[in-house]
């Protein structure tokens, strides 16, 4: 086979086997997708949790900040102030 020959022969090969190349490979483009959009999700909705926890934390810890401020105001004795701070760290 000449030069020619051999130039066409892999033309040929291209125009037919690389279309059927990207039809092939487009459902794992799908899967992929679908896999990526899936692990968005799972991510926001770890996120939201997170958000909430930290959330929860700071209103803990605000409550406390406040019961020991009235305890050194001596508004709240030592035993009120440890009584009130395990109801809120139990809660």
């Amino acid at each position: 086979m000449s030069a020619w020959g051999w130039g066409i022969g892999v033309f040929l090969l291209l125009i037919i086997f690389l279309p059927l190349y990207f039809i092939l490979r487009k459902p794992k483009l799908e899967t992929i997708n679908q896999n990526f959009q899936q692990d968005v999700k799972v991510v926001s909705q770890e996120t939201q949790q997170g958000e909430k926890a930290i959330n929860i934390n700071t209103d803990v810890v605000s409550e406390i900040e406040k019961l020991y401020e009235l305890k050194q105001k001596g508004i709240l004795s030592e035993e009120e102030y440890n009584n009130r701070k395990t109801k809120i760290l139990n809660s």
